[in-house]
């Protein structure tokens, strides 16, 4: 059922560029009054940049809202579908009504639309991305993998995204502030010294690390740091693959230690919340795994 609902959606979205067809029986359009409409409660994006909306403000200033937004019909007026930005310039305008086009959607809808909507926004910070990313795949029970194809991204994109959500709070507000680039954030998950991790990013933020220079400190300062590990170490081919397929699936920093047949898993969580995201991660696993009779 997921799959089908998130299929849906993606195509809701794709369709902006379609010729004009017969209007369906699920969607009217027409205009809506600016202040009927709330924001979408499952809007991942929390900040919306001055500069960029200033622009969009003159622009419809001059021409217009040329394409509408979507929106559904809630008790006491409309919400949001899409169209955050022009709905807010629009305000911001003090117009009264806005061009819309109203769908039936039911509050899964609702979550499905806005979250791939805005995963597919290159515009969104990699805090609001990986947030995105996760809230996709918790509300849909989908794995980084699942999550990757309906996308059309690399699953090792999720899986970076995703793992800088265990960046302590200080170092993931450092990133959507845009102090840290994604680079510079996915070098310091290798820091274990929060001390260490922290001067770094502070460093790396006044410009006097590069990412390179953050993954050689972080190799010098934290044992069996980055991406050497004793099975990389061993030359093991298999080993490795293992490694980097439990790094991507569990979207955290995994070493593989190995003794002959027998070995060790280590796995690495920075507070309760990425435990927790670990825990779920290997509970879904192990629940398609028993669907799947293994």
């Amino acid at each position: 059922m997921a799959e089908r609902r998130l299929g849906r959606g993606l195509d809701f979205l794709i369709k902006k560029t379609d010729p004009p067809q017969e209007e369906s029986r699920n969607q009217t359009q027409g205009t809506v009054a600016v202040d009927a409409i709330r924001p979408n409660a499952w809007q991942p994006r929390h900040v919306f940049d001055l500069e960029p909306l200033n622009d969009l403000i003159e622009s419809i200033r001059l021409h217009g809202i040329i394409q509408p937004i979507a929106v559904r019909a809630v008790e006491g007026g409309y919400e949001l579908i899409s169209g955050e930005r022009r709905w807010r310039a629009a305000q911001e305008l003090g117009l009264e009504e806005i061009p819309a086009t109203i769908h039936e959607a039911s509050d899964q809808d609702m979550l499905e639309l806005a979250l791939v909507e805005n995963i597919q926004r290159e515009d969104l910070d990699p805090i609001e991305k990986a947030r995105a990313y996760q809230k996709l795949m918790d509300e849909f029970q989908l794995s980084q993998e699942e999550t990757a194809r309906r996308l059309g991204k690399k699953r090792s994109t999720v899986a970076n995204y995703v793992r800088l959500l265990d960046l302590p709070p200080k170092l993931r507000e450092m990133t959507s502030a845009g102090h840290l680039s994604m680079g510079q954030a996915r070098a310091l998950l290798a820091f274990q010294d929060p001390k260490r991790q922290m001067a770094a990013a502070e460093a790396a933020a006044r410009g006097k690390l590069t990412v390179r220079d953050l993954e050689r400190l972080a190799r010098l300062t934290t044992p069996q740091a980055g991406s050497q590990s004793p099975a990389r170490a061993s030359g093991d081919p298999h080993l490795n693959a293992v490694t980097q397929r439990l790094r991507d699936a569990l979207g955290t920093k995994v070493v593989l230690n190995a003794k002959g047949k027998k070995g060790r898993i280590v796995i690495d969580y920075f507070d309760t919340k990425s435990l927790n995201r670990i825990l779920e991660c290997i509970e879904r696993g192990a629940e398609r795994a028993g669907e799947a009779g293994l």
